[in-house]
């Protein structure tokens, strides 16, 4: 009787970390989107008559993708 009632717990509980884990992710991913722009951005040399509509955005999602 013990194990079945253990059993949806269990599957209650690995859909909460799951999620949990999804959600760190994306958060993941969305800070790391943030850092790579302003190293980007940091790591250009920085040129007086470059304007910012020349500046390519990276291919985050290539570069994320697993």
């Amino acid at each position: 009787m013990q194990i079945y009632k253990n059993i949806p717990m269990g599957i209650f509980y690995f859909k909460i970390i799951g999620c949990v884990l999804n959600l760190s992710i994306k958060i993941l991913r969305f800070y790391l989107r943030k850092l790579i722009l302003i190293f980007n951005f940091k790591l250009k040399p920085y040129n007086c008559f470059k304007r910012e509509n020349e500046l390519k955005p990276v291919p985050i999602d290539d570069i994320l993708s697993i």
